[in-house]
């Protein structure tokens, strides 16, 4: 059998494929970062709450002082670097 003229003939069939998968790669790539600016703009609404309560700077994990660089860094955040640490490596596993 000889091939269609104009190339072989999954050449259509692996072009459709490949423009699908990138338009799925795009809009789940654009619902990541629509999801990620909702969650940092709910972060920073919630640093303005404790700005006006006066409780900025401190760390809702342990009630310490969360370092002043860190704040500088990340004006947003809740936690001091171990509350963080901690939050990030999840709970505890219980022993019997």
């Amino acid at each position: 059998m000889l091939p269609r003229k104009g190339g072989m003939p999954d050449e259509g069939v692996q072009a459709d494929l490949t423009d699908r998968a990138s338009r799925s790669y795009e809009k789940e790539l654009s619902l990541l970062t629509d999801i990620q600016h909702r969650e940092r703009l709910r972060d920073v609404q919630q640093a303005l709450r404790l700005v006006r309560t006066g409780e900025y700077g401190r760390c809702v994990g342990c009630g310490n002082e969360i370092n002043p660089k860190r704040l500088e860094a990340l004006p947003w955040t809740q936690f001091c670097i171990e509350c963080q640490q901690n939050l990030e490596r999840g709970p505890l596993e219980q022993q019997p």
